[in-house]
């Protein structure tokens, strides 16, 4: 279970929507050379409300400041996490350019190890930061 949460500031009286900054959580499970394709989860993939898309969930959720991702019983593997900021548009400094936007996230489960800071995810699809994670959120469907 991974889990995304963030304090949205508010939005605008009569606004059409009241989250302000859109911060998306992403897992993907690497399956490996010559594995079946990789098993995608978007956050909230497991809440019916109104962002669904035609009855699918598991698409990118931007109503709630929290988003979640659980595996009922994942396999073992390599899964990688992707936090990335779809729409982050507060100006708190009113300096014309966006705020960055603080989150926490949390993993939780059995078996759970770190990377070295040293070694790329082998599911990277584009460069690696050097720190064990990916740059930038590759598109995902």
């Amino acid at each position: 279970r991974a889990t995304l949460a963030w304090t949205d500031p508010p939005a605008e009286p009569m606004a059409a929507a009241a989250l302000v900054n859109d911060l998306d959580l992403v897992v993907v499970r690497w399956a490996g050379p010559g594995g079946p394709g990789p098993a995608v989860r978007h956050g909230n993939h497991l809440l019916a409300d109104a962002h669904c898309v035609d009855g699918d969930c598991n698409v990118p959720d931007a109503l709630n400041p929290h988003e979640q991702v659980h595996f009922e019983s994942p396999a073992a593997g390599v899964y990688v996490l992707y936090v990335s900021g779809r729409a982050v548009v507060y100006d708190a400094d009113s300096d014309g350019a966006p705020d960055p936007q603080a989150y926490a996230l949390a993993v939780s489960g059995s078996n759970i190890t770190g990377l070295p800071d040293s070694e790329c995810p082998p599911g990277c699809p584009l460069a690696c930061s050097g720190r064990g994670a990916c740059n930038p959120q590759p598109a995902v469907a």
